[in-house]
This record gives structure tokens, sequence and C-alpha cells, in this order.
């Protein structure tokens, strides 16, 4: 059986770079790529998507533009921050400044009638706030209107009263926008204001598809609510917000570039030269959650496919990345130990399938401790199954 069998990795340990977290894995791969720069052809197989950006982002540093078939997500676009803020007060029965505060902050604000300056917005805000501390939006919208915002003798008072005044009309509007969506319907205040974003353009990582997705998502918003109207504004907001967060936008290739390959697609890949970014425990082979009413057991007596099926098909696959590349090639694996999040990774279970005399110094290798751990490697939100 194939997942039994030991993979001879040409290079051995040292075809295996161990680095602390996302950035260093994508200046690893750059390192192994310019050494093969001079080939005919060089491959990137990207198992981990989570390393997508940060590969993106330090290759095009250096000089390489990493292309990503699958298309941009648009949970990693700057658009959703400001999907939340808008989300946030729109559903509310009582919108709060501090909701407001953060929408009018956000880059896409800007194409609004009338916010030309979000920097003395964003000054008007920090005054406004540091003056009263005003809890919600109303109470903002009375302090400005009773010119409350700065006492006498403060520093460039006369200044702050100004740019109160440029701040009154946007908290009236977005006043205008939550009793819109408690009036006539979410959908219609949501697209009310992702149509000015659209007017005035919106830079969303993918030259306006996500934001487009977003506005056509709309109607399934408007169906939601006459569906399930037990929900409420905060639950359909929130179920709309999460769909979103999977949606992919398909980016044109560029010219000249790399495409980072998901796992099964590197077997057509004909470059003589494989960099694999990612080969950790749960993406190679990939994690499935164990399903309570198809179990694995019932899975491999039904003849489906499971874990097991799986591991084979991955140890084939590896395989034939190795041995295509044998007498006229190479292949460089890099992976990380810690995730963007701080959470802790483990080396797929594949590179561990090697002869048992190299087991022991496998082992060493790819778990041993780096100098940077303690630097490199942020809180983690949450210790799942470590103790």
């Amino acid at each position: 059986c194939w997942r039994d069998q030991p993979i001879d990795l040409p290079g051995g340990n040292d075809a295996i770079s161990v680095v602390a977290d996302d950035e260093a894995a994508a200046r690893a791969a750059v390192a192994a790529a310019c050494r093969a720069v001079a080939s005919p052809g060089i491959g990137l197989c990207v198992p981990d998507a989570t390393l997508v950006p940060a590969i993106q982002r330090v290759f095009l540093g250096a000089g390489w533009q990493v292309f990503d078939p699958e298309g941009r997500v648009a949970g990693r676009s700057g658009l959703l921050v400001f999907l939340d803020a808008l989300c946030s007060l729109v559903s509310a029965e009582s919108p709060t400044f501090d909701a407001a505060s953060v929408l009018l902050r956000c880059p896409e604000a800007a194409g609004w009638p009338g916010v030309g300056c979000p920097h003395r917005v964003a000054r008007a805000l920090d005054a406004l706030h540091d003056a009263a501390l005003p809890e919600s939006l109303s109470d903002a919208l009375y302090l400005l209107e009773k010119r409350a915002i700065v006492a006498d003798g403060v520093r460039d008072a006369d200044r702050i009263r100004q740019d109160a005044l440029l701040l009154q009309p946007h908290l009236q509007a977005l006043q205008a926008l939550a009793a819109m969506a408690r009036g006539i319907g979410l959908d219609h205040a949501l697209r009310e204001a992702l149509d000015a974003v659209a007017r005035h353009g919106c830079d969303d990582g993918a030259g306006g598809a996500h934001l487009a997705m977003v506005i056509d998502s709309l109607d399934g918003l408007r169906l939601a609510a006459a569906i399930a109207p037990g929900l409420g504004p905060a639950g359909l907001v929130d179920c709309w917000r999460r769909s979103l967060a999977d949606v992919r936008a398909e980016i044109a290739r560029p010219e000249a570039g790399v495409d980072a390959l998901g796992w099964l697609e590197t077997s057509y890949e004909p470059a003589p030269h494989l960099v694999v970014v990612g080969m950790h425990h749960g993406c190679v082979p990939d994690g499935v959650r164990e399903d309570a009413f198809l179990p694995d057991g019932l899975r491999v007596a039904l003849g489906l496919r499971s874990q097991e099926t799986r591991k084979t098909r991955d140890a084939f696959l590896f395989r034939s990345f190795l041995e295509a590349r044998r007498d006229a090639g190479s292949v460089h694996v890099v992976v990380s130990k810690f995730d963007g999040a701080g959470e802790p990774r483990r080396p797929s279970a594949l590179l561990m399938l090697c002869r048992e005399d190299q087991l022991a110094s496998r082992v060493l290798h790819v778990f041993r401790r780096l100098g940077d751990d303690a630097t490199s490697r942020r809180v983690p939100r949450r210790r799942g199954n470590w103790k």
C-alpha cells in the first residue's frame, strides 16, 4: 500500500525548511525559488491556503507575481471590516457612537457624499469621544447641536469646533441610514450605502469584484427576511455576513507569474523545480471532521472515501512529485511552526514516512527549537487540545 511504503526525499532533511511563521515561510519559499531561478520553470504548491496572502506579498517584494487560480477570498479583504461596521450600525435598535466612529474611519466611507477629508473626520470623532464619551449616535448629535464638543481655553478649540461642524452631517446621514433599515428594510439600507461606495470606487483587492458580489447577495438577505422574520435584524445580518467570508472572486492571471497551486492540482505542474509551502498536518492529508451520521468506519464498510484512502492518495501524489524530478529537478518543502494567530502547527505525517534509519533525524529536524520561537510566537486565541 502506498501509505506504508517509505518515501525517499531527495536531499533528505536539507530539502525541508522549518521556519517560525507565515512570513518566514514565504521568505524561505522565495529563497528556494531564487536558487532555481535559472531553470526552465518553477512550480509553487501551497497545500495550506492560509499562507497564500503572505506568499503573494513577499514574492511581490522580490519581483515575482503569484497568482491564485482559486481566486481571492473576500474574507481577506478590508471590505469586510467596513461591512461589519455597517451591519452593526443598521441592525441595532439604537445605533452606537462606536459603530458610527468605526464606519466613518473606513476608507470605503470616503466615497459617501461630503466625506472628502477623512483625517478631519477622524480628528473630530476623537475630539467628540474625549469630550463626552457619547454612548449612542443620538447622544453624539445632541452634543454637536449644543456645540458641547470642547470647552473654551482648550488648545486648538476653534479648529476642533470647525471639525465638529464637518462631522455633524455625516452622523445625520448615518442616523438616516439606520432609520431606513428599520423602516423599509435592511437590504435597502445596505444597498444604498454600498451603491455609494461602488460609485466612488473601492479597492477591495479584486478590482471591484468582491463589492459587486456583496451587492448581488442582498437579494438573498431580502428573501431570508421574508422566510425567517423571527431572526430579527441582528440575526439576519449575522447570517448574511458569515455567508460572505468564503466568497471568492476571479482575478485575471498576469502574463508573467507563478501559480499558487493546490495539492491536487500540482500533479499537472510540469516545472522541473517545485517548492511546496505549507505541508502541514490537516492540509496533507486533508483533515475532514468526523461525520456523526456517516463515521469513518461506516464509510470504509460502504466503500466510500475514508481517511485511509486520502492518506494513500496523498502519499502517492507526494511520491509522484519527487520521482518526476529526481533525475532533473528538485523539490523543496517549507513548513512553519505557528500560524498567523500564534496557534502551533504540526508537519504533515507524510514527511515522517521515511526509512527507519532516517526517522530519528527527521523528527529532530522538523521539531527542533528555532532561535526566534519565543519572539515570533504570539499568544494563541485558543489552546484547543494543547495542555
